[in-house]
């Protein structure tokens, strides 16, 4: 359902989430080539799938150890709005329709 909007919108899935290996560390992550926004790095193949998420903020790990889809997600929306940072343009349609 998360990605109905993305593609509605013409965004990219890439800005929102990030994929390692299924059993990837979170040592192993390359931050370097995450967004510098809340970001939800997945561990497997599919956000649908995946049993294990991390949550990126300003290319740091600020929590490795996520469960469910939904915590994470609830997470990244608890970041964009406890830091006051604004939604990225290239996801800002998604993410503000999400919010409401």
């Amino acid at each position: 359902m998360l990605l109905l909007p993305l593609s509605y919108f013409d965004e990219k899935e890439e800005s929102m989430f990030f994929h390692v290996d299924d059993t990837c560390l979170a040592e192993e992550v390359e931050l370097g080539q995450v967004p510098l926004t809340p970001t939800i790095i997945v561990c497997g193949q599919s956000c649908y799938s995946s049993t294990r998420y991390m949550l990126s903020l300003d290319r740091n790990l600020v929590n490795t150890n996520i469960s469910s889809f939904i915590s994470a997600l609830w997470l990244m929306f608890g970041s964009y709005y406890c830091f006051n940072i604004h939604y990225p343009s290239e996801l800002a349609s998604t993410l503000e329709f999400l919010q409401r």
